[in-house]
């Protein structure tokens, strides 16, 4: 999966102060330490050293400060026998101000999508000839 962030210049808002931005992370740690759970909401991804924030832990923090993600399809890059959308993500706040947006993409064509087991013989003698595959 490839991703692109997308800058814009927007409106400069006025400089927060130490004290705002020392109150919003003890807000962040706050809900760490209350909503979120390991292995849920963040965890350590293998071979990494610290721990990562994932999808859901993104979610919640982005209730918290009020944002809001709408994502449409930017292009559609499929071929025959391959799926593949370039996916545009956009932040608002709960004023609709535009935040920012980020570009990603996936494929069926990824390592990870493309190879799997049969779920039963069946499937297997069902598919495609030159389909036919098993990872090992």
């Amino acid at each position: 999966m490839s991703t692109e962030l997308i800058q814009h210049h927007a409106p400069i808002a006025p400089a927060m102060s130490v004290r705002d931005i020392i109150a919003r992370a003890e807000v962040i740690r706050d809900v760490m330490k209350k909503a979120m759970k390991n292995n849920v909401h963040y965890g350590k991804i293998p071979n990494t050293q610290k721990p990562s924030l994932w999808q859901p832990g993104a979610e919640l923090l982005t209730m918290m400060f009020q944002i809001s993600v709408g994502t449409e399809i930017d292009a559609d890059l499929s071929a025959p026998d391959v799926v593949r959308y370039r996916i545009r993500a956009t932040a608002t706040n709960a004023a609709g101000a535009f935040l920012g947006s980020a570009i990603g993409e996936c494929s069926s064509d990824e390592e990870k999508y493309k190879w799997r087991k049969p779920a039963c013989p069946a499937e297997f003698d069902a598919e495609q000839t030159d389909w036919k595959s098993l990872k090992w």
